[in-house]
């Protein structure tokens, strides 16, 4: 009987360990998600890139984790898809777009 309680003891030790390990985890990467920068933003009608804390307007195509970002605010995802950057959009590092200065996120691939 002990032998089976103790036995117990220790499989409930393990899975409360994993369960702090698993929820550790999850913080993490909710962390990471809040130090994301914002790369492109539609400013005053024209797109500027934030590069090494420096505002730089752009005037050729770049790449931005796949996210395809045109002079005129023309944006094209890995997927196919197109939009256009409207004024106070923001595109961050991992390629999501942040419509309106913050209000909701356009996940690549997701809005067809």
């Amino acid at each position: 009987m002990k032998t089976i309680l103790s036995l117990f003891i220790a499989v409930l030790f393990s899975l409360t360990t994993l369960h702090a390990q698993e929820t550790g985890k999850k913080a993490s990467k909710t962390t990471e998600e809040k130090n994301l920068k914002a790369v492109v933003k539609m400013q005053n009608g024209k797109v500027i890139e934030t590069r090494d804390g420096k505002e730089i307007p752009v005037t050729t195509q770049i790449n931005i984790n796949g996210t395809q970002v045109n002079a005129d605010g023309a944006l094209t995802f890995k997927d196919g898809h197109k939009e256009i950057l409207k004024e106070g959009d923001v595109i961050l590092e991992n390629g999501l777009v942040l419509r309106d200065a913050g209000q909701t996120f356009t996940d690549p691939g997701m809005n067809k």
